[in-house]
């Protein structure tokens, strides 16, 4: 009742996230992944070290299901575990301010872009194929125009209609290298579609702690586009090309701050009510344009 929310509100953030960890790391143990639909957790992912269903001689040792995003203690940045870094989130929004609810959809949309990488990174991982290059800064910030552009949302609706429309479009002007890792003309299975994004994100969405952990990943993105970027600078000797790489620079520092606005911002207004009702949303939306789709 009344009581237990009052207890709830004084108890420090940072045990809640600990409580939160627990039951989810003893619901996904007594849990079968077959509730996950089909989303990442299904492919062969860099943070899911032992998966099934992948094709014969890829990833044989992968022999368990797992949901890549609670793989918390390895493949994170500096060694620290996701429990770690959600508590060295900095705190730049305060609860005694009313959220801006439109928030939740641009990081839809981040979420949407992440998946896209991480999913290409993949791909190039298990073909193995020195032409198979994903530039994975560049690739983030082609899809989110939140991040590269200040795009901004105010539905579900226009935020996946989209990322539909600009991942089409994106993928008419990409390198090849780029296009054949998202859609390998000699495996199907391995295309990344909107329907797969979009799944992704319905899953992602649907729990914060699994946000947070893609908005982690995003980070990271950022944080080694941006040191590959200060090496060239380094290396240039054409003022053109300072030039660029300057504005790339500055690209990246402004889609990293966004990114940890967002994840100060997750923490404490990604509800567990607000993710069940997203979560939701999306998947409506994605069985309105796709019936066929879980």
């Amino acid at each position: 009742g009344d009581d237990s929310e009052d207890l709830l509100r004084t108890i420090p953030p940072h045990l809640l996230y600990a409580f939160e960890r627990a039951l989810i790391a003893a619901d996904s143990s007594e849990r079968s992944i077959d509730d996950c639909q089909g989303g990442l957790e299904n492919t062969c992912v860099p943070f899911a070290p032992k998966v099934n269903d992948v094709p014969d001689g890829v990833c044989e040792e992968r022999n368990t299901r797992t949901k890549w995003w609670l793989q918390d203690d390895e493949h994170l940045s500096a060694g620290l575990s996701l429990d770690e870094r959600i508590l060295s989130i900095p705190n730049l929004c305060s609860r005694a301010t009313p959220p801006n609810i439109a928030l939740r959809y641009n990081i839809l949309e981040v979420l949407f872009a992440t998946a896209l990488v991480i999913r290409a990174s993949c791909n190039a991982k298990e073909t193995a194929r020195d032409d198979d290059i994903v530039d994975e800064i560049a690739l983030l910030l082609s899809q989110s125009q939140v991040l590269s552009s200040d795009r901004r949302y105010t539905s579900v609706d226009e935020v996946l209609s989209s990322c539909s429309e600009h991942f089409v479009t994106m993928k008419k002007t990409m390198p090849h290298s780029m296009l054949n890792v998202i859609s390998p003309a000699d495996d199907g299975d391995r295309v990344i579609s909107w329907e797969k994004l979009a799944t992704d994100v319905t899953e992602i969405s649907s729990n914060r702690r699994f946000v947070l952990r893609m908005l982690f990943d995003a980070k990271d993105i950022c944080r080694d586009g941006l040191s590959f970027v200060k090496s060239q600078l380094k290396e240039t000797g054409s003022a053109q090309s300072h030039e660029e790489l300057e504005g790339s620079k500055r690209i990246i520092k402004l889609a990293a701050k966004k990114i940890e606005y967002f994840l100060s911002w997750i923490s404490r207004f990604w509800t567990p009510e607000s993710a069940q009702h997203i979560s939701e949303e999306v998947k409506s939306f994605v069985r309105d344009w796709k019936p066929d789709v879980r």
